[in-house]
């Protein structure tokens, strides 16, 4: 080839679709519902954050072939540009028009790839950067961001029940410092509060848990955390259900991804957030109150 050549026709019709079909038989499917994006494997859903819909989307331009191969059916299957070797992918465009291309493997020394549209016969070599995108898994794309707390400063109160154990906490801003309440009232100040808060905001999120049967939850014992912030507005809330012998029997859901369910252990976020929760609240209490 004497100049390098773009390889799809981005910029004149705007995308509205992907599919994903990787060698395995999984397969990703992504579309626009403006001004969003969902995304299915064929059980799961979930909204795309924009960022994640433009690592494939914005990544579609680079597709520049910088070179040609004249290859044999031997070649192509060596390349993993076939229906049994090949990520095959489809970009779908506004007013119905399609692309259909296989991606091949990776020359790890080059940093090079190989693309070959479905009808033709033709090898393209192309950087393999910009089809990264396109080589991951659903896990990939799913939001993990969890539970995002207000920072000490912002957080007018804090509520924590555990009804099972008739647990109950609050704490709430107060000028001296913050009133703690479970079941008598303390003052702590503020350099406590801020080492318990600070522990709080450094857990890390758990995996998730797509063999929760959302339906069982009213019926599961569950610890709930309430967020309000300063100057008011939607408090947050941050349920914590329990499922007896699981391996990772602690279900977590948030208001801020309603429709996303987490598991862990007792370790972790769970010695993390509730256990210190558990602990302050037994602490406040009166000795011998149950």
């Amino acid at each position: 080839m004497s100049s390098d050549l773009r390889l799809l026709h981005v910029g004149s019709e705007e995308v509205t679709g992907i599919s994903i079909q990787f060698p395995n038989g999984e397969e990703l499917a992504f579309g626009k519902e403006f001004p969003d994006w969902m995304a299915t494997d064929g059980s799961r859903g979930m909204r795309v954050s924009p960022g994640m819909a433009s690592e494939l989307t914005g990544n579609l331009s680079r597709f520049i072939a910088h070179g040609v191969l004249d290859t044999t059916k031997e070649a192509q299957t060596a390349l993993g540009l076939t229906l049994e070797r090949g990520i095959q992918v489809s970009i779908l465009y506004e007013g119905g028009a399609a692309e259909h291309f296989f991606l091949g493997i990776i020359d790890s020394v080059s940093q090079t790839t190989y693309l070959r549209f479905r009808d033709q016969e033709e090898v393209y070599v192309i950087s393999s950067a910009p089809t990264m995108a396109f080589r991951r898994p659903f896990d990939y794309y799913r939001d993990r961001s969890f539970f995002l707390l207000p920072s000490l400063m912002d957080l007018d109160s804090l509520h924590y029940a555990y009804p099972v154990d008739s647990l109950e906490l609050r704490l709430v801003r107060q000028e001296a410092g913050w009133l703690v309440w479970a079941g008598r009232e303390a003052l702590l100040d503020s350099a406590a509060i801020s080492l318990l808060w600070t522990g709080i905001n450094d857990f890390p999120p758990p995996g998730f848990a797509d063999d929760f049967d959302e339906f069982s939850a009213a019926s599961l014992p569950q610890r709930q955390l309430t967020v309000w912030r300063r100057g008011g507005g939607i408090p947050q809330s941050l349920t914590c259900y329990f499922r007896k012998n699981h391996p990772m029997p602690f279900v977590w859901a948030s208001s801020e991804h309603a429709h996303e369910f987490f598991a862990s252990d007792s370790s972790g976020v769970f010695r993390v957030v509730m256990s210190r929760l558990d602990s302050l609240a037994e602490a406040i209490r009166l000795p011998g109150q149950e």
